[in-house]
Order: C-alpha cells, then sequence, then structure tokens
C-alpha cells in the first residue's frame, strides 16, 4: 500500500445477541455495492480455546 493511502479500519463490539453480525453483514453488502474491499476478522477474547465449529453467523458469503 502507497504511503499517501490510508486504510480505514472500523471496530464492532457488543453484547451478545445484539445484533452485530447482522449490522456486519449490511456493511460489508454495503461496501461490496461500492466497490470496496473489505475483511473482517472475528476475535475470540473470553479466554479457553474457541469452538471449531462454524455456525451460520459466522459465514457471510457476498
Amino acid at each position: 500500500m502507497a504511503m499517501e493511502q490510508h486504510c480505514p479500519i472500523l471496530q464492532i463490539t457488543g453484547y451478545k445477541n445484539s445484533s452485530k453480525t447482522t449490522l456486519m453483514n449490511k456493511l460489508i453488502a454495503k461496501a461490496a455495492k461500492n466497490h470496496w474491499k473489505t475483511a473482517a476478522v472475528k476475535h475470540h477474547g473470553h479466554g479457553g480455546k474457541p469452538s471449531t465449529k462454524a455456525t451460520e453467523k459466522d459465514v457471510t458469503i457476498i
């Protein structure tokens, strides 16, 4: 990435079942319509070993 370019970062946080994933899906879809490149990282910060079983909430396909 060239020095004059920037990469905006948006962080979504919230309580469990507060529609964070729904919001992210809508934002990613809107970005895709505007031809923006996007990436999403899911962070497991609860201690212990995260479940390796993917749920419907873990996958977004545009």
